[in-house]
Parts: C-alpha cells; sequence; structure tokens
C-alpha cells in the first residue's frame, strides 16, 4: 500500500505557520534593509508590535508588515509639503516688504 501524500500547503497549518512566524530585530532589518535602530525607534513610537521576551524584541511577520504598509510614501504627501513651504516663502517675502512698526513710528512723527 502506498502512503498517500497531501500537496503542500493543502492543509492551513502552513499557512497558519507563516502568519506567526517570528523574527528577532536582526534578521527583520535584514529583510527590510534598515537598521535595527530604525525598528528600535518604530517601537517606542509606537508604530510597531513588537513582542519582549526575556529581554530580546520579536517581531511578527504579519505585523512588520503591517507596519511596512504605514510607512508607504504618497505623492500627495510631497505635494502638501511644498506647498506649506511656499506659503512660508510668502510670509517671509511679506515680511521684508512690510515697513516695520519702527519706521512706520518714525515716519509719522516727522510729519
Amino acid at each position: 500500500m502506498e502512503a498517500k501524500t497531501k500537496p503542500p500547503g493543502a492543509n492551513g497549518n502552513e499557512q497558519a505557520a507563516e502568519a506567526c512566524q517570528w523574527l528577532t530585530l536582526r534578521q527583520a532589518a535584514a529583510e527590510l534593509q534598515v537598521s535595527q535602530t530604525t525598528l528600535r525607534r518604530a517601537y517606542r513610537r509606537q508604530e510597531l508590535k513588537a513582542y519582549l521576551i526575556g529581554t530580546r524584541l520579536r517581531l511578527k511577520r504579519a505585523d512588520l508588515g503591517a507596519w511596512l504598509d504605514s510607512q508607504r510614501w504618497s505623492p500627495s504627501l510631497r505635494q502638501t509639503r511644498t506647498s506649506r513651504a511656499g506659503a512660508s516663502r510668502r510670509k517671509r517675502a511679506r515680511r521684508r516688504s512690510s515697513v516695520s512698526p519702527c519706521d512706520a513710528g518714525a515716519t509719522s512723527a516727522v510729519q
């Protein structure tokens, strides 16, 4: 009698094991090509879920993916920053062109 083998991925346990895969800080940093300090900072800011096991941080691969998705850059953010920069340039130009209070008082005193 031949033993029947199931094709890979036939049961849900492999997918569950993949979702709950634990990574060390070093493994996660290497996978994302960022420094460990970047991940520690995100953990301290409570942007990244991590688990302190003993004295070591461990990350779930799914949590790492969720944090990475939250870091997605959008061109619309750049337009917002540019418009703010333009506004501050305009304010500086207005300040330079306007008459200072000292000058305004001196002018009225002369007349």
